[in-house]
């Protein structure tokens, strides 16, 4: 797989350390906070989703909810894998949608991904 990115709101409003995207990507991964990934996930939510209703409605349910997301991920022993599971499974994939045109599936699977990391990090369960 060449690039990588995801599509919440990565950046801009948020910091590394209240986006679970600039975690993965940056703190876990070690990559530069303009790297490819989080350069086209940004450019995808500035351009694609933020001018729509469901896509702006997605980046701020993002921006709500990836601190605490971030937070749990943080205070857990399997951080680290917690956090490369996110880059591989929704960064990744949601860079490589973007790439191929495929906008609108790249956007659904980022919601149903952050419904899933919702439902299972902020609830009691530990796995997901």
């Amino acid at each position: 797989y060449s690039n990588g990115k995801a599509i919440a709101s990565i950046g801009g409003k948020q910091s590394a350390g209240g986006c679970y995207l600039t975690t993965a990507c940056v703190q876990h991964r070690g990559l530069a906070d303009d790297c490819y990934e989080l350069s086209t996930l940004r450019h995808f939510r500035d351009t694609y989703m933020q001018p729509t209703p469901e896509g702006a409605e997605l980046i701020e349910r993002y921006y709500n909810i990836a601190p605490q997301i971030v937070e749990k991920i943080k205070s857990q022993s399997d951080s680290s894998e917690r956090l490369e599971f996110i880059y591989q499974k929704l960064v990744l994939p949601s860079v490589e949608m973007i790439e191929q045109g495929k906008k609108e599936l790249a956007m659904e699977y980022y919601a149903a991904f952050t419904l899933t990391l919702e439902k299972h990090i902020l609830s009691s369960s530990t796995s997901f």
